[in-house]
């Protein structure tokens, strides 16, 4: 029993926390000022030592008198130390909006802002420091046109024939956005407004550059010369005008707004069905007459060669 006892030391735990009167056992090497407080402590995972000063503070009791965990209770601050977490109490009483930092909207999200503005009709300016310059200016009056609400089918749903020839106002009536409403913000010489949505662009000559560094600049909305104040991600897009209630889409091939039903079955493209049938003529003929240059080729040879 002696040496049982000179082996281990039994110690009253209310001696030390004042809380229960279970009795822990401590090692004869280690004095109460350094007691393991962490249950999960094994040869690979290294004990968090606890001075005596924090071992002292009694647990929080509740209006019945039972014991509930603290927040600052030794397997927290266990936690803490490997993975290096704050607590919840510092979480909470301590995080403030300044110290969030969120990540920067990406062009698609600011291009899918101004839309909303469009469709709430707020007047407003935004400013953003992302490579866009996005700027959503003042409205002088309702939206003239809205985006068609997702899902978007594939083709125009109602009747080809009857609205597939119908005549359009004239492009400015349309626009959102005027341009006497961008004259008296600055922009850089190479970046425009979108009369669609609002936002500043950089413009695009067509001029491919060819560069060996990947960079992210290709999924910004650019806004070509030949589109009329339109950028890449409203020229896909099926507007709702918002008077006649009818639907109308940029036409890449005839630089104007188009009819949605003048776009055939092939809803989602980017010229309507007439641009499209007149392409195709062009290239049949373009290879018709490459054919015959070729016939006549092979023809003078056979006649060189016979002389």
């Amino acid at each position: 029993a002696d040496e049982q006892e000179g082996a281990r030391k039994v110690v009253p735990k209310e001696l030390i926390t004042g809380g229960s009167t279970q009795s822990m056992f401590l090692s004869p090497m280690k004095s109460p000022r350094h007691r393991l407080t962490s249950p999960m402590s094994s040869k690979s995972n290294p004990p968090y030592l606890k001075d005596e000063e924090d071992e002292t503070q009694a647990p929080n009791t509740s209006q019945n008198g039972s014991s509930t965990p603290h927040l600052n209770s030794p397997n927290d601050n266990y936690h803490r130390h490997q993975f290096n977490t704050p607590s919840l109490s510092y979480a909470t009483t301590h995080a403030s909006p300044e110290s969030i930092s969120t990540p920067a909207p990406t062009p698609q999200k600011l291009a899918a802002q101004g839309i909303k503005n469009i469709l709430d009709g707020k007047i407003e300016i935004i400013e953003s420091n992302t490579p866009s310059k996005a700027i959503v200016v003042a409205q002088s009056s309702g939206p003239k046109c809205v985006p068609k609400p997702s899902p978007v089918p594939a083709r125009f749903m109602g009747d080809m024939d009857k609205f597939k020839d119908l005549e359009l106002p004239e492009f400015r009536t349309l626009c959102n956005y005027a341009e006497a409403q961008f004259a008296n913000i600055d922009l850089p010489k190479d970046m425009r407004f979108c009369v669609m949505c609002g936002h500043a662009c950089p413009c695009s000559t067509g001029h491919k550059v060819k560069s060996k560094k990947k960079s992210n600049a290709g999924d910004a909305p650019v806004i070509p010369t030949q589109n009329k104040g339109l950028c890449t991600l409203c020229d896909v897009n099926v507007w709702v005008v918002v008077e006649s209630k009818l639907e109308i889409k940029w036409c890449k091939g005839c630089k104007n707004f188009k009819p949605w039903a003048a776009f055939g079955w092939k809803g989602s493209g980017t010229k309507c069905a007439p641009c499209r049938e007149r392409l195709r003529e062009m290239y049949a003929r373009s290879k018709e007459r490459s054919q015959q240059k070729i016939l006549q080729a092979t023809q003078q040879k056979a006649i060189c060669d016979g002389k």
